[in-house]
């Protein structure tokens, strides 16, 4: 009886409700359990609850979509306004960190953004995480050297992991089951409009204004979307007037003579240790990190023989794994209170040992890797091996976000009118396969036809996969299971979390073999004006003196370009093994015939009624 108690308990932390006195500052210390307990009366909300329709349902999945939009658009805007920031404050060297800024604390802190929304509540994490986001959004635009920017994306890196691992924790349980498929898919769609809309928004600003603001934009869109999600998501229907009352209430029960005991640190540290997992989270991010900027390294210069180069890539491995080993096993036997089940570590062996979790999710991963080669180089190549402008190689992504919208959609309806999830997951990798291989014919000889045509197939094989692999690792949680509302968060986040890792790595491994190709190719055949230069001169020198797309220096960019696209196609057809190997369990759908029969005794029963 005690272990169900504290199970419930431990679900109450999942549900959305005001913080009341025994939030996280506000420290109840006993002889006891010296420990912080979020487990309130007022988190108590069941699903049922939590579910919506009609206008307020429209409203808070238009807030949701603002949300990624905002996220997203941060990714694709900065693109195009690195020469112009560069040229404003300096430092193009280190305008590589303007991405990796961003994309690196998206994807290491999509887990804590889990973990915080089963502790605090949906909407005081969305709130939480706009608010950092829109911060570093007015750090990044108030800059004045390139060190500031670099913080300033940091922190909006941060707070946009939220905004992309709480969208779709959200939309996935605002809705019966039925119905996520299509929310998810909708919420989605926002990556690929942003993708589409940013590179335009920041050649405008840049051009015609001027580059702070693609950041001072930011500001008013997350307003917008806090308001809406505020006014919308409210599980427990209470009035404004109510919510107001109750967080001022929890402010004013604040104990502030209790953070001058030892006591209080004490516990604050011990939940920092087993609620949020601060140990195997920070392993697992200096490995990350290490591995990523060995990489980076390694690609400059073909240095991958350098002693820093070998020293990063293996401490970031071991550390890597040294996180894995602490979450898996050594985190359970130093846990003081193996009952709580809010104690747990950032990567649960119990979910992860499922390998119908663990697959859908190495789909995601791979998927998002053998995407960014194409997103990336895709403008690459157009650029140094066509000739384009940067505007114009832009241009030749429309295909391939169009392609990705249509595709989520209409897997989002098929699942939603059949619950088939593995077949369509193998068609739209096979898509992203095929497309895949059609794309390493792309050279400097193709057609404009060829140059359009080639990336339509990929476009539409990832809209829909990351979709399918979301949805099939969700299908894995047992509803009847009291944690499945903590289990669906954290699904959700680790799927959230091996698509950002995954656009990550695949951002700095295609780097790193087009340089190397790059760079033993041109010294392999001592190509003049080349030779002897470094691999960020060699783009340089290529974009100030273009000579023609049928050149040597063209087929040699045009060739490195290939080698990436057969990168992505080794990581496409990983992805395809592994859906194959998927669950086959089904999305619930409605029985028609139980609908009709329904109705049917509805209107006997009416008859008998009016008799």
């Amino acid at each position: 009886m005690d272990q169900k108690l504290q199970q419930e308990e431990s679900l109450n932390n999942s549900m959305d409700g005001p913080m009341s006195k025994n939030a996280i500052m506000q420290v109840e210390v006993t002889a006891d359990n010296a420990s912080i307990d979020a487990n309130t009366p007022d988190h108590n909300d069941n699903s049922n609850v939590r579910l919506m329709s009609g206008l307020r349902l429209y409203v808070c999945v238009a807030a949701l979509v603002l949300a990624t939009f905002i996220f997203a658009l941060d990714v694709f805007i900065v693109n195009t306004i690195i020469d112009s920031v560069s040229a404003s404050l300096g430092g193009y060297s280190k305008s590589g960190w303007l991405i990796a800024g961003y994309s690196l604390p998206n994807s290491l802190f999509s887990l804590i953004w889990g973990r915080t929304a089963s502790l605090l509540g949906f909407q005081a994490s969305m709130t939480l995480s706009i608010f950092i986001f829109e911060v570093g959004s007015i750090v990044s635009a108030s800059a004045t050297s390139m060190d500031n920017l670099i913080v300033g994306r940091v922190i909006a890196g941060v707070g946009g992991s939220g905004l992309q691992t709480l969208s779709l924790v959200i939309g996935s349980s605002i809705v019966e089951e039925k119905n996520r498929a299509m929310i998810v898919s909708i919420v989605m769609s926002a990556f690929a409009a942003a993708s589409l809309i940013g590179p335009f928004v920041g050649g405008a600003f840049t051009t015609h204004v001027i580059w702070r603001w693609c950041f001072w934009i930011n500001l008013p869109i997350g307003a917008v979307t806090a308001l809406l999600f505020y006014f919308t998501y409210n599980p427990k229907r209470l009035s404004a007037a109510s919510r107001f009352t109750s967080c001022f209430k929890s402010v004013k029960a604040l104990s502030f003579e209790k953070l001058a005991s030892w006591e209080t640190y004490r516990c604050m540290g011990k939940n920092l240790l087993f609620r949020f997992d601060i140990v195997g989270f920070a392993t697992g991010c200096a490995g990350v990190c290490l591995l990523l900027l060995g990489l980076t390294l390694g690609g400059e210069d073909d240095s991958w023989k350098s002693a820093i180069v070998i020293c990063f890539l293996i401490v970031g491995f071991l550390l890597s794994v040294l996180s894995v080993v602490y979450d898996f096993y050594i985190f359970d036997k130093i846990n003081p209170e193996p009952s709580n089940l809010s104690f747990r570590p950032m990567l649960v062996k119990g979910l992860l040992n499922n390998r119908f979790i663990l697959l859908p999710n190495l789909v995601t991963c791979a998927s998002a890797i053998a995407f960014s080669g194409y997103m990336l180089y895709s403008v690459q190549f157009f650029q140094l091996v066509m000739g384009s402008s940067a505007w114009n190689a832009g241009l030749h992504l429309i295909p391939l976000v169009i392609a990705s919208i249509v595709s989520a959609i209409i897997c989002g309806g098929i699942m939603k009118k059949t619950g088939q999830v593995k077949p369509l997951m193998i068609s739209t990798v096979s898509i992203l396969l095929i497309g895949g291989g059609v794309s390493t014919l792309l050279d400097n000889h193709s057609g404009n036809s060829m140059q359009i045509g080639v990336w339509i197939l990929p476009g539409f094989g990832l809209g829909a996969a990351l979709q399918c692999a979301l949805i099939s690792s969700q299908l894995q949680i047992d509803k009847e299971s009291p944690n499945s509302e903590i289990e669906l968060v954290e699904v959700t986040a680790f799927n959230s979390f091996t698509k950002s890792l995954g656009s990550s790595i695949g951002g700095v491994l295609c780097t790193a073999i087009f340089t190397s190709s790059l760079w033993s190719k041109i010294n392999a055949v001592k190509l003049e004006g080349y030779y002897g230069k470094s691999t960020n001169e060699f783009v340089k020198y290529r974009l100030q003196h273009f000579d023609s797309r049928y050149s040597e220096a063209s087929t040699i960019f045009s060739d490195s370009v290939t080698n990436v696209f057969w990168m992505a196609l080794a990581f496409a057809a990983f992805a395809f093994v592994c859906s194959c190997l998927s669950s086959t369990n089904t999305v619930e759908i409605a029985d028609k015939q139980k609908v009709h029969s329904d109705r049917d005794m509805s209107l006997i029963s009416d008859s008998k009624l009016e008799a």
